[in-house]
């Protein structure tokens, strides 16, 4: 085996657990769900970049928020069915950024104003779901619900 390969092994080996140990990820979906403030199932009708500058030569950074605009379609905490709209934070702790028309199964939490999917659960989730992904709704559907659903 290239020596690259097994430095890169190592590194990723040793970094990888500190690197969960720190964001705190919620091992389950009942956990995620106690531990965000909003937690949906909805498709984007609507998203619109912001980024935070634009540079020289047409270079524009990779951090900004999006105002995005969902179809909620299952409701789990701090929004109902229907549209809901929201900014999100764009940055290297948030690498997902939403594209209309695609569904997203969204744990976020909020930060100065804007809601903040780092750290969280949030995933793209096809039209035809997927196993592991029906189960996970199932389970958010059995959580114990919060207080009030907005």
């Amino acid at each position: 085996m290239p020596r690259n390969v097994v430095i890169a092994c190592a590194l990723v080996s040793l970094i990888a657990p500190r690197l969960f140990a720190d964001c705190g990820l919620p091992r389950s979906s009942c956990d995620a769900l106690t531990t965000a403030g909003l937690v949906f199932y909805g498709e984007v009708v609507e998203a619109t970049y912001h980024f935070d500058y634009f540079g020289p030569d047409g270079v524009v950074s990779s951090t900004g928020h999006q105002e995005v605009r969902f179809n909620v379609l299952r409701a789990f905490k701090g929004t109902k069915t229907g549209v809901f709209g929201g900014t999100f934070r764009m940055d290297s702790e948030t690498p997902l950024h939403f594209i209309k028309g695609k569904r997203y199964l969204v744990f976020a939490s909020q930060r100065d104003g804007q809601w903040i999917t780092a750290c969280g659960r949030t995933s793209e989730i096809l039209l035809q779901l997927k196993p592991e992904e029906i189960k996970e709704l199932k389970e958010l559907d059995a959580c114990p619900k919060p207080p009030s659903n907005r």
